[in-house]
């Protein structure tokens, strides 16, 4: 398992890392923000389709209303490859899966490569 090398405690830090991606980021590449969720009945998982995506942070935990618990994390992924699976559980045994495109958090001042629609 990839452990991310940064842990967002707040806004400020969200905003710092964003901040120093979009400064430092290669022609090419992107941070994207991937928004999982876990209950005790049901969560949902998404997972980045790209083998060059890279975990670079994760938000702490957050507990919800309801006993669900919000985690966010940040990969570093090709622009061209934002592709993903979100899986979905019931009762934690795999219900169904989604095919989905990654949100974009940052990309590079530099870059000029277009994002797919």
């Amino acid at each position: 398992m990839t452990r991310a090398t940064l842990l967002i405690t707040n806004d400020k830090g969200r905003v710092n890392l964003l901040a120093r991606a979009e400064r430092s980021l290669p022609p090419g590449e992107v941070i994207v923000q991937v928004k999982d969720l876990v209950g005790r009945r049901r969560a949902f998982r998404t997972t980045p389709a790209s083998p060059k995506a890279e975990l670079v942070a994760q938000e702490a935990p957050l507990v919800l209303r309801g006993g669900l618990t919000s985690l966010v994390s940040y990969y570093r992924v090709p622009a061209n490859e934002l592709a993903a699976s979100e899986e979905h559980y019931e009762d934690g045994v795999l219900s169904h899966t989604y095919q989905v495109q990654l949100r974009v958090a940052c990309r590079g001042r530099s870059q000029r490569v277009p994002l797919p629609a």
